[in-house]
């Protein structure tokens, strides 16, 4: 989805923004409080199960993968506001925005472009086809149970755009006896936000629902040195209302169906110059009905037919309408033998674009039809995984890719990996058939990575180092050079270690993650635009009594806006100082608050545009077990 407010421009300076001394005042009587009661520490869960990894249930602590856990309990512990903010938060991602609350967002997983990065939400595709984005601005944390990251391609399970990896959001299961919850939020720049819902179990049904609403004064998406058709001084607000749910029946305890969704519907201020109040109405909807049967002992199959849509209508001096829809159909196999996990199904993908500003695309249709397949085995101390896929896609061809992992146990505690895969990009509408600036003849980027690791894991104690290194081809740019036009002329290789850990030192709830990587341009031997060297994140928490306390330290290193790189674009380096507290009322009830920036530190995602500056957030929730 084309959107004005991706517009860079120059360098970036920001205004001053205060929390009130009333806010600072109560949070800090929230975060000073420490009653003497005993430590309830919580602790890293490695049995958490993931399915993102080879698309099976699997604890995280058996995958050979990169991929980490956002639980239901993080999120609501964070107290982030935005998706960016939480994701921002975990080894290997970086993200960039264009102002406030609602504006435009990009996700880089170790270094990649942010269209490299395939996001999913119950399974299901949910991005624009005409640009490839993701809106992840207009995905609700109200909405999202946990979250699963996936580092490093997986073209060979899930197809195009997995070059950096996939990001997968769930939404709420029912489960347990039926029960409400409740959240009334509020907080800096005239936010406040309420959800509500309804889950659990009865009989054979399972079942859940959640509406919530959001809504934010903002700031101004921008400041005097961006450009003059961009600058607008007002503050750029936004507001968003949203649902999902759940409904399954179980005929047994191996076969189940049912149908979920997800809707957001946003209103999102940006700017467009002075004199415009530029906003872009966008709606997100995803449903599908599946079937889960246990055909055999040994063979369990998934049947998911389902729709993704995003819809924006942008109004400013122009008007901009664009929408995508792209209906999935899954057929997946899983079979268990004496020889490992073997996993095989067919995808359909049909993805149509529509809008006024799509009325002179040559083509407005395409289908991909998919084959998948992988293994995952256990011989002794030894760990073998292996994916491949066949795509056949009615513009640009077929496409094969695949990866190839292998793991050694040399200890209980100590676990070494390595892996090879290879991943693809389609080229969006936009790319293939914008009336002047675009090139029909345009092939997928593809990719070649490696990857090797090794893992400690005992009691509470976890700790990973990864080294990896990224070849991508075929990159598609555009510059003045070639008129704007697209080709497939360039370059990229991202190379880098990621160390993280998570486990509790004198009584303190500690994680940490770094990352070093060089993400370098091959052509123009220069640094990725919006991509730093390195960047981490060390957090720490303790539970005494009633209460959790904690803290957070986000820091980046310097990054620029443009290649070639210069003086004139550079980013500089940055350290966030983010405090949560948490306290547990009686009967379900709880009362959370979150200070992000607290030292008002002025810094710098996007060029020409702001980014908070000390803001505080406040939750009252009521969540029964």
């Amino acid at each position: 989805m084309f959107n004005p407010s991706n517009q860079r421009a120059g360098t970036h300076a920001e205004p001053e923004f205060k929390v009130k001394p009333s806010y600072r005042l109560t949070l800090a009587a929230l975060m000073l409080a420490q009653p003497a009661f005993a430590d309830n520490l919580p602790l890293y869960q490695g049995q958490d199960v993931v399915v993102t990894a080879t698309r099976t249930p699997e604890p995280v602590a058996d995958t050979l993968s990169d991929i980490t856990v956002i639980n239901s309990r993080e999120i609501r512990q964070a107290g982030q506001q935005t998706l960016a903010q939480l994701l921002q938060s975990r080894a290997g991602v970086e993200v960039s925005s264009n102002g406030g609350r609602g504006t435009l967002s990009s996700i880089f997983i170790r270094g990649a472009n942010s269209s490299h990065t395939l996001v999913l939400v119950d399974g299901m595709r949910l991005s624009s086809a005409v640009d490839g984005a993701t809106a992840i601005q207009n995905i609700p944390l109200d909405q999202i149970d946990h979250i699963e990251i996936l580092r490093g391609p997986a073209s060979g399970l899930y197809g195009s755009d997995a070059i950096g990896g996939v990001i997968q959001i769930f939404t709420r299961r029912g489960a347990g006896r039926p029960r409400p919850h409740f959240s009334i939020s509020a907080g800096s720049y005239g936010a406040r936000a309420v959800n509500g819902g309804f889950l659990g179990k009865s009989g054979k049904w399972r079942f859940s629902v959640d509406a919530g609403h959001l809504k934010s004064n903002g700031f101004s998406a921008t400041n005097a040195r961006a450009a003059t058709y961009t600058y607008n001084p007002d503050d750029d607000g936004y507001r968003n209302t949203n649902t999902s749910g759940r409904l399954s029946y179980h005929f047994d305890h191996r076969s189940e169906a049912g149908v979920n969704w997800f809707y957001s519907d946003a209103a999102s201020h940006f700017d467009a110059g002075v004199g415009n109040d530029a906003v872009t109405h966008q709606t997100l909807t995803e449903y599908s009905v599946y079937s889960r049967n246990r055909l055999t002992r040994r063979w369990q199959s998934l049947v998911r037919v389902g729709r993704g849509s995003d819809d924006a209508d942008t109004h400013a001096s122009y008007h901009n309408a664009v929408g995508t829809d792209q209906d999935q159909v899954l057929w997946q196999n899983d079979f268990t033998t004496a020889a490992g996990q073997v996993t095989a199904g067919l995808e359909h993908l049909r993805q149509s674009i529509y809008g006024a500003n799509t009325n002179a695309y040559a083509n407005k249709h395409r289908t991909t039809k998919s084959a998948f397949a992988g293994y995952d085995g256990r011989f002794g101390r030894q760990r073998v995984q292996v994916s491949g896929r066949y795509d056949d896609n009615s513009q640009y061809g077929h496409h094969t890719t695949g990866t190839l992992a292998y793991g050694y146990q040399f200890t209980p505690a100590w676990r070494g990996h390595i892996s090879l895969g290879t991943g693809f990009k389609a080229p969006t509408f936009l790319d293939l058939y914008y009336p002047g600036f675009s090139n029909p003849e345009l092939k997928p980027e593809q990719s070649r990575s490696k990857e090797a690791g090794v893992s400690y894991a005992h009691g509470a104690q976890h700790v990973r180092l990864v080294y990896f290194d990224n070849q991508i081809h075929d990159l598609i740019v555009s510059s003045l050079a070639t008129g704007w036009v697209p080709y497939n002329i360039s370059r990229a290789r991202i190379k880098g270690e990621e160390l993280s850990y998570r486990g509790v030192v004198a009584g303190l709830a500690v994680g940490a993650t770094v990352t070093f990587q060089e993400p370098r341009d091959e052509i123009n031997h220069q640094q990725l635009t919006r991509r730093a060297r390195k960047f981490g994140r060390l957090s720490v928490a303790k539970a005494i009594g009633a209460w959790r306390l904690g803290g957070e330290i986000v820091a980046s290193g310097a990054r620029y806006d443009g290649i070639p790189n210069t003086a004139a674009n550079q980013m500089g380096g940055y350290g966030l100082v983010n405090l949560t507290a948490t306290y547990r009322l009686r009967r379900g009830w709880s009362l959370s608050a979150r200070w992000g920036n607290v030292f008002d530190k002025r810094y710098v995602l996007a060029q020409g545009y702001n980014t908070p500056g000390s803001n505080v957030f406040f939750t009252l929730r009521y969540a029964p077990k």
